[in-house]
């Protein structure tokens, strides 16, 4: 018997509400959604704390929150689309996309990019001006001095260039920007309803506003520029109940064929030799043809964890709309509750 309903058989408090209430009352956050889906059923969800502070408006499990690197798996979808298509190859060259790159970029396959064992130096590390308004060729191209940090297959590292980059691809091979591609060809046929490609400039109902914790005080999140959050390494917008569509539409073998859906939940050698199971945008948590799949996410103003269960239809979704946050208690005790094993990929 779970802790959680061994609470309710004996008339005690739940100890998830409880924990729930304990990471808001820290302030640790203005806000959270969990929502938890077991056997096929969810049997626990909750939004607490505010989607917005200047307004006062409550969280609610349909507010649209920034997913940070939990994006990754919709990317690494996105590419398998046009694989299958036959527009794409796991073979093709990064170099063959992008007009004069680097010789080093020959080696660099579509396959490198999706499991981080590219090379790539991250793109975002340094002096970069999130403000700055920038294009996708300019992303792409910001890497182009930056030498590899290894020879492509190499090892493994976790690479948001990587992501970026096939967020670049597709959005080329496709023949439609990369937000517009993922929108018709994932969100829609998967019955996310309110899923979008982030953009910090456009008004969007539901949204939950992003905040970093200074001292006592929460402040809005840094400024961004649309573009920083235009490719691959982490776009999407999305409320607790489309990634639990999400999640369905995955189980149920929609969106790719079963073998597409085998490539990227399989580990790649590098990443085993590494002690960091992961396969093409997902960390995999429990491998097989019904495996266990999860992803962490952070960014400005947000953090994220995602879980999928497909073997028993079971999912965990937690949205937090702070992005120095510590939800390790409170993971702690969903673990306890569910019986799942959360890592951070």
């Amino acid at each position: 018997m779970s802790v959680l309903l061994a609470s309710l058989v004996l008339g005690l408090a739940n100890p998830v509400d409880r924990a729930i209430d304990e990471f808001i009352n820290a302030k640790q956050s203005p806000g959270i959604v969990v929502l938890v889906k077991r056997d096929g059923k969810v049997v626990y969800e909750r939004a607490a704390g505010y989607a917005n502070l200047e307004t006062e408006t409550p969280m609610s499990m349909d507010s649209v929150h920034e997913l940070a690197s939990v994006s990754k798996q919709f990317t690494a979808a996105a590419t398998m689309r046009l694989v299958e298509s036959g527009k794409l190859k796991l073979s093709d060259s990064l170099a063959s996309f992008v007009e004069g790159a680097p010789d080093s970029w020959m080696g660099i396959t579509i396959e490198h990019l999706l499991h981080h064992t590219s090379g790539l130096p991250d793109y975002l590390e340094g002096e970069v001006d999130l403000g700055k308004m920038t294009t996708d060729q300019f992303l792409i191209e910001s890497l182009r001095d930056k030498a590899l940090v290894f020879a492509p297959g190499e090892k493994w590292e976790y690479s948001n260039s990587g992501y970026m980059a096939l967020g670049y691809i597709v959005g080329k091979v496709s023949g439609s920007k990369f937000g517009n591609y993922v929108s018709k060809e994932l969100f829609e046929p998967a019955g996310m309803k309110s899923a979008v490609i982030t953009n910090p400039l456009v008004v969007l109902p539901k949204r939950a506003y992003g905040y970093t914790k200074f001292g006592k005080e929460f402040r809005n999140e840094a400024l961004c520029s649309p573009g920083y959050s235009a490719l691959g390494d982490g776009m999407v917008m999305a409320s607790a109940r489309d990634l639990v569509a999400w999640h369905d539409s995955m189980r149920a073998g929609k969106i790719l064929g079963k073998k597409s859906w085998e490539y990227l939940w399989t580990p790649s050698a590098q990443s085993i030799k590494n002690e960091a199971p992961y396969g093409g945008g997902f960390g995999i948590e429990r491998a097989g043809e019904r495996p266990t799949v999860s992803h962490s996410g952070g960014w400005l103003g947000t953090m994220t964890f995602f879980i999928s269960d497909f073997a028993s239809d079971s999912c965990m979704v937690i949205l937090v709309n702070c992005d120095n946050a510590d939800p390790r208690e409170l993971l702690k005790v969903l673990n306890e509750s569910f019986g799942f094993d959360p890592q951070s990929k």
